[in-house]
């Protein structure tokens, strides 16, 4: 109780200042958005139209940030019959291979992806029969460009206490809010607007705490000297030996402006350990680069000179070592050359 007396003096105190501010000043205030005038306390009609402009601006950006959800899940929607011709309420559509994911945010080419939009206000309720067996799925309802460099912020270098899989890397969790997003005290526009700039769906299986149950999305936005990924460069990961999933580990790259899968000739955006080909020793060296590594093909994912990228590490069935942190995934290294 003391606390959120507090907090209420603390904003009380930061009234008076600016009231003081304003009246001391006579006629003209310094701000962050440029001169404010005023004429006897009361803003000038300048002053007026650029207060009402910021407060637009700001407006704008907000409603950019927590609409992000429901404009992802609205492209998701429009993209099932694009590409399929399947007709929404009637038609499930199933999503299998590079070309047909690279239209989804985030979308993982090791498994396929089903789903379909359902209009109740047309068709009336509905029943859904899922068969008997292992997916990983759930069922959402859901109802731009000014704060896109706020969202990409807010995203890629998170300031949410705990984002960060392990003090010493760049390596960031994806998922950072409750599935519910509103939570005992607050709402969380935040972590929303972080993940959904990126991602689409939002189960509480996504970010399990059980080990052996659900998955696990690290977010790779930067390299291990802190810079963005450049298409142009060559970078080496070495995953560690043990990964900590019940069932396989995977890693996609995506393009920075679209946050769909790399566009490249050879059609090729993630490495996972289910690949039969993929070298693997006790470790495993992948490599993100223009160019394949000499012996290394199979452990490469093409990226293109120009086009910059972001990676999301998963583990499927994640076990207790990547529940307790004690798993080190090192940083996404730049290299010059390959022995």
């Amino acid at each position: 109780m003391k606390h959120i007396r507090a907090r209420k003096l603390g904003v009380v105190a930061i009234f008076v200042v600016i009231s003081i501010a304003v009246t001391a000043s006579g006629r003209t205030v310094e701000t962050r958005i440029g001169k404010l005038d005023f004429e006897h306390g009361v803003p000038t009609k300048e002053t007026v139209t650029k207060l009402y402009d910021e407060m637009d601006f700001q407006r704008a950006c907000q409603l950019h940030l927590w609409a992000l959800p429901a404009v992802t899940a609205a492209q998701a929607r429009a993209y099932g019959p694009f590409v399929s011709g399947a007709q929404e309420s009637r038609d499930v559509v199933i999503f299998e291979g590079y070309r047909n994911l690279s239209g989804l945010l985030t979308a993982n080419v090791t498994t396929p992806f089903v789903g379909g939009g359902l209009d109740l206000a047309t068709y009336g309720p509905t029943v859904v029969e899922v068969p008997a067996g292992l997916i990983a799925g759930s069922a959402m309802d859901s109802w731009e460009f000014v704060g896109e460099a706020m969202a990409k912020a807010n995203d890629f270098d998170k300031r949410l206490p705990g984002a960060r899989y392990r003090p010493e890397t760049q390596w960031d969790y994806v998922i950072m809010l409750d599935p519910v997003q509103d939570v005992s005290d607050y709402s969380q526009l935040d972590e929303r607007a972080a993940y959904f700039y990126e991602g689409i769906f939002l189960t509480r299986a996504m970010k399990s705490t059980t080990p052996g149950v659900g998955q696990a999305y690290l977010g790779g936005y930067r390299d291990k000297d802190g810079h963005a990924f450049d298409g142009t460069n060559t970078y080496h990961l070495r995953v560690p030996p043990n990964p900590p999933a019940r069932q396989f580990w995977s890693i996609t790259l995506y393009d920075v402006d679209t946050h769909a899968l790399i566009q490249n000739k050879e059609q090729i955006a993630d490495r996972s350990s289910r690949m039969p080909d993929l070298m693997k020793n006790a470790d495993v060296d992948l490599y993100f680069g223009p160019t394949a590594p000499k012996g290394f093909e199979n452990n490469w994912i093409p990226t293109v000179p120009g086009k910059a990228w972001f990676t999301w590490f998963r583990l499927y069935a994640p076990l207790e070592p990547y529940l307790d942190k004690s798993w080190p995934l090192p940083d996404i290294e730049k290299v010059t050359s390959v022995e």
